[in-house]
């Protein structure tokens, strides 16, 4: 499939390399993906390479369609038809985040990333504006919630739409795998509410380790 989308969009135009990379757990491979690397500047002269985000997406598509097309039934959600909010950090803001004291060391897990600042200036003004807000008692991020929750209720729809035309032409098995797609979303929250129960996670561990060590006395 990684072939097949390379070469549809990217050959005598852009030189690419491709690579599989298969990580193994308990002697047992997890998670197969391919890392492919495309060269920006165009073979003959033409347009640089500049995706953009719409570009991003018919990308996934269509790599999507491809895996279908293998027998392996794929689909190319947006984070936002996942009720996800989060969105990827800017390297710089990443590696400043993940900058802290010795006596914290990074884990390299996401989390981190919603309850550390490290030299990071913009995650320390994420961080203090969400604590803000919850000490004002307010609601955080109320209005993107409900723009999430209005995108969440038209991807239930076309779900709902999907498993009955499914059902409707005697593709019993897929309708059922689109259900479990269905009931398995995530919780719809901004990335404000990531944050704030990541803060409310670690302060119940904080008081959970001190009375813990109370009772040690």
């Amino acid at each position: 499939a990684a072939k097949k989308f390379a070469r549809e969009e990217f050959a005598h135009q852009h030189r690419y390399a491709m690579a599989l990379h298969v990580e193994h757990k308990d002697n047992r491979p997890v998670h197969p993906h391919v890392h492919l690397v495309v060269k920006a500047e165009h073979e003959y002269g033409g347009p640089r390479l500049n995706p953009r985000k719409a570009d991003l997406q018919r990308w996934r598509e269509q790599f999507a369609e491809y895996m279908t097309e293998l027998g392996v039934l794929s689909t190319a959600t947006r984070r936002r038809d996942r009720g996800l909010a989060k969105t990827g950090k800017k390297t710089p803001i990443y590696r400043a985040a993940q900058r802290i004291q010795k006596t914290q060391p990074v884990t390299g897990e996401d989390p981190i990333l919603y309850t550390q600042a490290g030299d990071s200036v913009f995650m320390r003004k994420k961080l203090e504006a969400v604590k803000r807000e919850l000490r004002a008692g307010n609601g955080v991020d109320a209005e993107q919630y409900r723009s999430l929750l209005n995108v969440r209720a038209q991807v239930n729809e076309r779900y709902a739409q999907a498993i009955e035309w499914l059902r409707r032409s005697g593709r019993e098995d897929e309708a059922r795998r689109f259900e479990l797609m269905q009931r398995n979303l995530a919780p719809v929250k901004t990335e404000n509410q990531l944050i704030a129960d990541a803060l409310a996670g670690r302060d119940a561990v904080r008081a959970a380790n001190a009375q813990e060590q109370g009772r040690g006395r």
